[in-house]
């Protein structure tokens, strides 16, 4: 086939959604541009949504179903049994106990099928040998597909997007508190090896993105990769905030003349929430004049108990509060390519970044480019703080992260640069 007629397949099997983050957000911003660029008949999405990975409810939400909620509504009944609903309320027998039990043994099997049971079947509407290409963007997808690719003529392409190698994920983050056995682990850490090694491309948003996989996994510098991986930079759609930032100023009770720090994201250490509570304690101590505007989950981390340390939680508009900051901080300890950095860069608010993996990007740009973005280094709180007292000692009200995000980053361009990426993979 011709380098203008080539079909690509990317293999999703999950949704597509504009706030969830991970593959489902980048491939959703993808799409978009597909569409806005008039390339749907060269960018194909298999939507097959028959493998998932299964969900597990939280303590709290199986408390309330299980127990709070049948017990208000035994409760309402007779008013005079309130003495037998607080001891069943409070119960912890041997049953209950073993009803919990099979629930977190269904949800991890559940998931180890997920990972290691081969589908045997294509969606009806896919001719896999039709496209010259398929992008899988999880190692465990491409894995899950093996047999049905043995008699596929074109080549494969790899996105793994997990923060760090994606065993790593899936043994320390989705099996957090499930114990494994060895063999399972054996298992998990095949699948990568499996992926890597097999696919024709792996393809990273950027070199330094890989700097996790190097620190987590001992074994990803001598993979015998079948060609050099390729960079393939993110892009977005541009931030829309609905309040202006005096809305904002109002609705938090904050004064015009404040300092706001602003951060959204997970309350991790990973992400580094427990760095950006340190640098709260010190400046919030040192100057009356700083606000902490942050928003996310509480969880598994909780904020600073301060009256200028203001916590929104879980919100669907986040860049407004970007849009009201003066400076955005993203302390991760490791980072792939954070995505909530772009959507920050769009709104133009000065930012403050741990100098670690898909971070240092930015430093191959020039120092007008990148005017907006100020490093410290990662996980050191005590160069946490002296690079934001600088920038609050002296920020300059001008920067280029608009621009920054419009040159390189802006969705419009997504689609055409991926079909460029394509065209370079073919002619090697």
């Amino acid at each position: 086939m011709e380098n203008d007629t080539q079909k690509i397949l990317i293999w999703n099997t999950f949704p597509l959604k504009a706030r969830s983050g991970g593959p489902t957000t980048y491939l959703y911003n993808l799409e978009k541009s597909v569409v806005l660029n008039g390339l749907q008949e060269r960018i194909h999405f298999a939507h097959d949504y028959e493998v998932s990975i299964p969900k597990q409810k939280s303590a709290l939400s199986l408390f309330f179903k299980e127990k709070v909620k049948p017990g208000i509504q035994y409760f309402l009944k007779d008013l005079t049994k309130i003495d037998t609903l607080f001891r069943w309320l409070t119960n912890k027998n041997e049953k209950e106990a073993l009803k919990k039990e099979q629930a977190n043994a269904a949800w991890k099997q559940g998931v180890l099928d997920m990972l290691f049971v081969a589908k045997e079947s294509v969606p009806a509407h896919i001719d896999l040998n039709a496209y010259a290409y398929i992008h899988f963007h999880s190692t465990f997808e491409y894995y899950a597909c093996r047999n049905l690719l043995k008699e596929y003529r074109g080549e494969i392409l790899l996105t793994s997007h997990a923060p760090k190698a994606v065993h790593k994920e899936i043994v320390e983050d989705w099996f957090y508190g499930h114990t494994i056995t060895e063999e399972q682990l054996a298992a998990i850490i095949a699948i990568d090896h499996f992926a890597f090694e097999n696919a024709d491309h792996v393809i990273f948003p950027c070199d330094e993105a890989q700097e996790p996989y190097f620190n987590s996994w001992e074994a990803y510098k001598s993979l015998p990769f079948k060609n050099e991986r390729r960079e393939f930079l993110t892009c977005t759609e541009p931030s829309v905030f609905k309040r202006s930032k005096k809305e904002i100023l109002s609705e938090y009770n904050i004064p015009e003349d404040a300092f706001i720090i602003t951060y959204f994201g997970r309350h991790n250490e990973v992400k580094g929430y427990d760095l950006l509570r340190e640098l709260g304690k010190e400046l919030l101590e040192a100057s009356e004049q700083v606000y902490f505007l942050v928003a996310g989950k509480e969880d598994p981390l909780a904020g600073l108990s301060h009256k200028r340390w203001i916590e929104v939680g879980w919100t669907t508009d986040p860049h407004s509060l970007v849009n009201a900051a003066d400076l955005f901080i993203l302390p991760n300890r490791e980072t792939y390519f954070d995505l909530a950095l772009l959507e920050v860069l769009s709104v133009g608010t000065r930012c403050l970044i741990s100098e670690t993996g898909g971070n240092r990007y930015f430093k191959k740009l020039t120092a007008e480019e990148t005017s907006g973005i100020h490093y410290f280094k990662a996980n050191d709180v005590a160069d946490l703080i002296k690079q934001t007292k600088a920038i609050i000692a002296n920020t300059p009200e001008q920067n280029a992260n608009k621009v920054l995000f419009d040159t390189y980053f802006h969705n419009d361009v997504f689609a055409k640069s991926y079909i460029e990426l394509i065209k370079k993979l073919k002619s090697e």
